[in-house]
């Protein structure tokens, strides 16, 4: 099977980033994100859809004001690692 291909932009890094500094059992949501990132909440809202997508974060059971919560799952944490890594190398 043939694994689909996609580039993360800065957009998808900086939730990336921020889903990691939360602790354990701690989720973010789009209206949330947007109001730390003071960007609209559509936006927000197509990267998580795309991070998803891609099994870079997971939803979770709970949602807020009727939004969705998503979590950094191990798949993300390697993805951003291993971008980490090789941003310190160039």
């Amino acid at each position: 099977m043939k694994s689909e291909r996609f580039k993360l932009n800065r957009p998808d890094l900086i939730v990336l980033n921020l889903a990691k500094t939360l602790g354990p059992g701690f989720a973010l949501s789009a209206p949330e994100l947007a109001d730390r990132l003071n960007v609209r909440p559509h936006k927000i809202q197509e990267c998580l859809d795309k991070l998803s997508r891609h099994s870079l974060i997971d939803h979770t059971t709970i949602t807020t004001d009727g939004h969705e919560n998503y979590r950094l799952n191990n798949t993300g944490s390697y993805v951003l690692t291993m971008w980490e890594q090789h941003r310190a190398r160039a």
